[in-house]
């Protein structure tokens, strides 16, 4: 296999002879955005913290703040959008 400039100013190459064997699909390339914002679990399932959680708690009960806490968990085919996006 040997590279064969097109022009005489160009930077582009192509090949010339048979296509090299073994090369790979490229991978999917993870969307930052959703991974800031959930986690994988080892099993699979989508992680994402809970809304609401920001500011104004006072007005929420303790029971309510103590429930935000943890972590809620994404199901279905939105589930399956965001693995998607992270790339598994």
């Amino acid at each position: 296999m040997r590279l064969d400039r097109l022009g005489p100013c160009c930077t582009i190459f192509r090949f010339i002879g048979p296509k090299p064997r073994g090369i790979a699909v490229p991978k999917q390339k993870t969307r930052k955005s959703v991974s800031g914002r959930v986690k994988l679990t080892k099993t699979g399932k989508v992680k994402r913290g809970h809304q609401m959680t920001r500011h104004l708690l006072s007005s929420k009960s303790a029971k309510r703040r103590r429930n935000l806490r943890r972590a809620g968990y994404v199901a279905g085919k939105i589930a399956a959008n965001y693995r998607r996006a992270m790339g598994a």
